[in-house]
């Protein structure tokens, strides 16, 4: 049975979500203390993320909700504007329902604890991390990993891999979103600046290593060999996948190796003509980062509302079937 096309941008919306909360609670987890002297720089930089990540919050919020409706729909074959009466034996007769149960009471603490954490309080960020590890697990385990079983090792692959997802792209969105601006218009403040780009610098780049180690680990056991790479859509997809990792892997290395340095060395200097430029560059390459970015998570809605290679049984059965 085809995948309605709205069922697959629901998906990548949901996905983009996830990704987007896990990026917006490392953020605040990471780079709003950076040391004495920098309360304006930290009040700044909290009014930013709390804006943002209640966005992508009611983002997440809605899309949870679609996708409940959508997957009630594929599994009654009705459409959704008629699933209404189906909606309640979805959630209490199926694993599906289980999960998006504890995704939604997830959800809802989320939406309590932003509401009432300040910048000094550490223990309510640990919370939101994990609240967000809850909810993206109930992405993965919704999945195709979670067609091995709930809490089979396929699903905390993926979902280590989309955690790195979003330490990797979703920061990267929240830095050229929330904290570019902030930097930009405050640069007297460098030595608190310089601080904030160097941990960015890190939480990209631990979350692209973490993304290319889980990513390879997933995709070969969907795909299951090297001839569907190029002989199925699946394969084409992630294909094209993969060549825009490697486009924004080069981009984040061109930030780590170029602009960051150029940064961290105007900081110490106090020269604001090299901070500007360093800064500028940082944030160009950033943007361009962030749309290849969403490309990624585009193909990645394509691949979840495809068939993994490795799902399909083997020519010879299908014919005699």
């Amino acid at each position: 049975m085809s995948i309605p096309a709205w069922h697959e941008v629901v998906t990548g919306f949901d996905v983009l979500a996830v990704a987007l909360i896990v990026g917006a609670v490392a953020a605040r987890l990471v780079w709003l203390h950076v040391g004495r002297g920098h309360r304006q720089l930290e009040q700044l930089l909290l009014r930013r993320l709390n804006v943002l990540f209640a966005a992508v919050l009611g983002l997440l919020s809605l899309t949870s909700v679609a996708m409940l409706l959508a997957r009630s729909a594929a599994i009654s074959g009705r459409p959704v504007t008629e699933v209404a009466g189906v909606v309640p034996l979805v959630l209490q007769e199926t694993d599906f329902g289980n999960v998006w149960l504890a995704r939604a009471a997830a959800v809802l603490l989320l939406w309590w604890v932003w509401a009432f954490i300040g910048v000094r309080r550490r223990w309510p960020v640990w919370l939101l991390a994990i609240l967000a590890a809850v909810v993206a697990f109930s992405r993965s385990a919704t999945g195709h990993a979670g067609d091995h079983g709930d809490f089979e090792w396929p699903v905390w692959i993926d979902w280590l891999h989309l955690l790195s997802a979003g330490l990797w792209g979703g920061t990267i969105v929240v830095f050229v979103l929330a904290v570019r601006p902030v930097l930009r218009r405050h640069r007297q403040q460098k030595d608190g600046a310089a601080a904030i780009v160097k941990r960015y610098s890190m939480l990209a780049g631990v979350g692209l290593a973490l993304a290319a180690t889980t990513g390879i680990c997933s995709a070969w056991q969907r795909v299951g060999g090297w001839t569907p790479l190029w002989t199925t859509r699946y394969g084409l997809v992630l294909d094209a996948k993969l060549i825009l990792v490697i486009t924004m892997a080069i981009l984040g290395a061109t930030n780590r190796f170029r602009h960051v340095p150029v940064a961290l060395a105007a900081a110490r200097t106090r020269d604001s003509r090299s901070w500007r430029r360093g800064l500028r560059g940082l944030a160009r390459i950033s943007v361009a980062e962030a749309m290849l970015w969403f490309a990624i998570i585009a193909a990645v809605a394509l691949l979840l509302a495809g068939v993994p290679p490795a799902s399909l049984p083997p020519v010879g059965m299908a014919v005699s079937g």
